[in-house]
C-alpha cells in the first residue's frame, strides 16, 4: 500500500508540475527549442575567457571604445564569430549584425553610411587580414550604425547546427521513408508530411512563434534575402494570418510558407538531406502507410505502475 501510495503522489506531482508548465508557456514562445540567441556584450565576454582577458581589462577597452591593438582586434573577431555576423571569407553579414545595433530613430542614412564606412577601411587591409577586416567592420556599425544593444538577440544557425535542427525536424516529424524518397527528387511543398516538417523546423528554430506567427525578421536573419522583409511579404503574412484566424498553428504555418515564402526560404537543403537519408540515390519509393499511428498498438496486458492515464 504505501509503495503504491508513493507511485500516486509522484504522480500527482509531476501532473501538476508538466500543469504548471503548461500553464506558463501557453500561448508563448518562451520555450527555447533550438533557438540561438545571445547579446554582443555576454559574446564578447565568452572571448575575453577564452583568451585570458580580465574583466578589468575587457571593461576598460569597452569605456575606451574598443581601442586599435592587438587583443581587441582578436576579442572582436571573435565576438562577431560567436553570433555568427562574420565570416573571414566573405566578411561582416549584414543580415545578422543589424540586430545588436540600434540606430536612432530620426536616423534614415546609417544603412549606406556604414557600408561606404567599410568600403573606405577596407580599402588599406589586406585581403587576408582577418582579424583587421573584423575589427574595422565592427567599428563602422559602432560607430555609424546604431548603439550597442545590450539585450539577449536572435542569430542564425551555422551550417552544421542547421543541418542538426532540420535533421531533427524530420525525425520528430516522422517523415516516412517514401517521402524521404520524393524530398530527394525535388518533390517537397506538396508531399502529405511537409506541412508537419515545415511546422516543426520554423517552430524549433525560431522562425514560427505561437500565438505570433511567422517572425520574418529571423528567416531574415538565417537566410540573408532582403525580400523576406519586404512590405509585400509582410502584407501577404499578415493576410494570411487574419484569414486562418481560427486555424491550428501548423495550417498558418504552413499555408504562410506556401503562399508567401516559398520562393524566399530554399528547400534544397532538405533535398539534400533526404537524398543522403535514402542513400544517396533515387530508389522507387516503397508503398507509403502514412495513415494516422493507431495509440496503444503495442499489446502491453501487464498493469502499469507508472503514468496511468
Amino acid at each position: 500500500m504505501l509503495l503504491i501510495h508513493n507511485v500516486q503522489t509522484m504522480r500527482s506531482f509531476t501532473a501538476a508540475a508538466l500543469l504548471a508548465t503548461f500553464g506558463l508557456f501557453a500561448g508563448s514562445s518562451a520555450l527555447e527549442h533550438y533557438i540561438c540567441t545571445k547579446s554582443l556584450p555576454n559574446a564578447l565576454i565568452e572571448c575575453a575567457e577564452y583568451f585570458e582577458i580580465s574583466e578589468c581589462r575587457l571593461s576598460q577597452y569597452v569605456e575606451d571604445s574598443y581601442p586599435n591593438c592587438p587583443d581587441v582586434k582578436r576579442l572582436i573577431r571573435c565576438a562577431l564569430l560567436n553570433v555568427g555576423a562574420w565570416e573571414d571569407a566573405s566578411g561582416v553579414r549584414e543580415n545578422v549584425i543589424s540586430n545588436f545595433f540600434e540606430p536612432a530613430a530620426e536616423d534614415t542614412c546609417y544603412v549606406n553610411r556604414t557600408r561606404d564606412c567599410i568600403a573606405e577601411a577596407l580599402k588599406q587591409l589586406d585581403s587576408k587580414d582577418y582579424l583587421g577586416r573584423a575589427y574595422e567592420s565592427f567599428l563602422c556599425y559602432y560607430r555609424q550604425y546604431g548603439n550597442v544593444i545590450e539585450s539577449e538577440q536572435f542569430f542564425p544557425n551555422e551550417p552544421l547546427e542547421s543541418k542538426r535542427l532540420l535533421l531533427s525536424a524530420i525525425n520528430f516529424a516522422h517523415i516516412p521513408q517514401c517521402e524521404l524518397v520524393q524530398y530527394s527528387r525535388g518533390h517537397i511543398v506538396d508531399e502529405p508530411h511537409f506541412p508537419a516538417l515545415w511546422f516543426v523546423w520554423a517552430l524549433r528554430g525560431g522562425y514560427y512563434k505561437i500565438a505570433e506567427g511567422t517572425d520574418l525578421q529571423a528567416l531574415y536573419n538565417q537566410f540573408g534575402c532582403s525580400e523576406l522583409l519586404s512590405q509585400c511579404t509582410k502584407s501577404c503574412v499578415e493576410g494570411v494570418q487574419r484569414e486562418l484566424s481560427h486555424a491550428d498553428d501548423k495550417t498558418k504555418s504552413y499555408q504562410t510558407f506556401r503562399r508567401c515564402l516559398k520562393d524566399l526560404v530554399p528547400l534544397d537543403p532538405i533535398q539534400k538531406i533526404a537524398l543522403e537519408l535514402v542513400g544517396g540515390s533515387h530508389p522507387t519509393p516503397p508503398p507509403c502507410g502514412c495513415g494516422p499511428v493507431c495509440r496503444g498498438a503495442c499489446g502491453a496486458t501487464q498493469k502499469s505502475y507508472y503514468n496511468n492515464n
